[in-house]
């Protein structure tokens, strides 16, 4: 890493695919970009959601930008030779009756036109075509053709040298501990072993730890950290690679890489809390119970506690407050989004800060749309 007095144009923070996939486009405009990750980079720890991609949301603002963010996540794992890390592989959704109308009313209309289109069928019928899932603890299965899975840490490692090979400088295993500012503008970030590391920019794209660096710049964000947890199992052979959502319970089910993954949430209430309790391990054997058959039987193998960034409307935070000192802006609160969102994210960001225009469909995500009223009506995120 460079010493304390060298000026950067921007400092991110966050080595998520979000993070990188700024860095990385901002290394494209030719910009001096240094990244800090707290970490590794493709660390597990933030892998969450962002192993999976869908375009299916109730709120249009979320559903056009997966849109947009599908064709980015495409055409950058093409551009870093990534390509074999995305997968088209289907979505589908369990889901009880309510729901099921519920999954009816929300934009289903919408989807079709975005060419996301989702079939609703009754699933006790098909229960003997799909015999790995327990279709009889269900009244109702949607699926799609659109969305997939994604290899979170190889695409990371790929963003990471695309990025370095632009320019970029990429410092991981190191903390920042605060953002510095005189009230009116950024003057950079507080960094272990370095201490003040110059910038007129900074990004913070930290996940939930972003309200703690707002908080130690004396700021604050509409974020909640909330506890959730991801429980690996024994693969149980005959299912599909495929994201398998259960709105009801909260939960979510990914089996890739020989792994079968169940992600839920653990507990209700705010918290940066990230040991594994019984609470996450009984939510995640419930969630897998009832979604394949005899799935509390399967070996637990592994388990891991997460912090996710959640805003008050369930949707993303990109750009600035025009409450903020100036140079600093956040890209954080995408839990439930995938790695899409992430990755287009990053470019929409890039495009802003070195153009000065907002892209049309990243402007709802502002910041500053909850003191304006301006609330994404989002349902189907966790």
């Amino acid at each position: 890493m460079s010493k304390s007095g060298f000026t950067w144009d921007f400092i991110v923070v966050g080595g998520g695919l979000e993070g990188l996939s700024l860095a990385y486009h901002l290394a494209k405009f030719k910009a001096r970009v240094l990244l800090i990750e707290k970490r590794s980079v493709g660390d597990p720890h933030a892998a969450l959601h962002a192993s999976t991609f869908r375009l299916q949301y109730t709120a249009p603002e979320n559903a056009r930008f997966a849109v947009e963010g599908r064709k980015t996540l495409k055409k950058v794992a093409g551009e870093i030779k990534a390509k074999n890390t995305v997968r088209e592989t289907g979505v589908i959704w369990l889901m009880d009756a309510r729901t099921a109308q519920k999954f009816k009313r929300w934009n289903v209309a919408l989807w079709e036109r975005l060419g996301a289109g989702v079939r609703i069928t009754e699933a006790r019928p098909v229960a003997g075509i799909e015999v790995t899932l327990n279709l009889k603890a269900w009244e109702y299965m949607a699926s799609t053709d659109v969305g997939g899975i994604v290899d979170f840490t190889v695409l990371s490692d790929a963003l990471a040298r695309a990025a370095k090979k632009k320019g970029a400088v990429i410092a991981e295993g190191t903390e920042v501990y605060s953002v510095e500012h005189d009230g009116e503008k950024v003057l950079g970030v507080i960094v272990e072993r370095y201490g003040l590391i110059k910038t007129r920019n900074v990004i913070l794209a930290a996940g939930a730890w972003t309200r703690k660096l707002m908080e130690s710049a004396g700021l604050s964000v509409p974020l909640a950290p909330k506890r959730a947890c991801s429980l690996f199992f024994e693969s149980p052979g005959l299912l599909a690679e495929r994201p398998i959502w259960a709105p009801p319970i909260q939960g979510l089910l990914v089996q890739t890489g020989g792994w079968l993954r169940v992600i839920t949430w653990s507990g209700a209430g705010e918290s940066f809390e990230t040991k594994l309790s019984y609470t996450c391990l009984r939510n995640g054997i419930r969630v897998l119970d009832k979604i394949i058959t005899g799935g509390s039987w399967l070996l637990l193998e592994a388990a891991r506690a997460h912090v996710q960034p959640v805003s008050p409307d369930r949707s993303p935070l990109i750009g600035r407050s025009k409450f903020w000192p100036e140079g600093l802006y956040v890209l954080t609160g995408f839990s439930g989004h995938g790695a899409c969102f992430r990755v287009h994210a990053g470019l929409v960001l890039a495009r802003f800060l070195v153009e000065g225009e907002m892209p049309r469909e990243a402007k709802p995500f502002s910041p500053d749309r909850f003191t304006k009223g301006n609330i994404i009506s989002e349902s189907l995120s966790f």
